[in-house]
């Protein structure tokens, strides 16, 4: 999948990262993209449209390894200081335990149900 962009798209936000008493040159621009294209770093699709090269992504994929490989000492949690990494209890402590809110209820069957509990026709007829 190509992620294509309009020169115009690339124009605008070049300038929207600008400051805004910025003096803007098109021409600058422009060379600056040809220069890159020439360069290999993108590449013309068709007219007006450019897209980062493989050439490129694999450049930069290998400079973002070789920085990772410098700074992992750095990012790097040891697995006993990380809480959600730990498999071990930490200074002896155990899981929590679930309370109980309620006993569990026991089903009764139909027929002695009945038979516990009288029906009333009327619950306004007590006499």
């Amino acid at each position: 999948m190509h992620l294509r962009s309009k020169a115009n798209d690339i124009r605008s936000h070049v300038q929207s990262s600008l400051r805004p008493d910025h003096n803007w040159n098109d021409t600058i621009f422009i060379k600056t993209l040809k220069s890159l294209v020439s360069d290999g770093d993108i590449e013309e699709c068709a007219v007006g449209n450019y897209a980062l090269s493989s050439k490129f992504k694999g450049k930069r994929t290998k400079s973002m390894e070789r920085f990772l490989e410098r700074h992992s000492a750095v990012w790097c949690v040891p697995p006993e200081y990380s809480s959600h990494m730990a498999t071990k209890t930490i200074q002896g402590k155990s899981s929590p335990v679930r309370k109980q809110e309620h006993a569990k209820q026991k089903i009764i069957p139909k027929k002695i149900y009945d038979s516990l509990h009288v029906p009333i026709k009327h619950p306004m007829d007590t006499h």
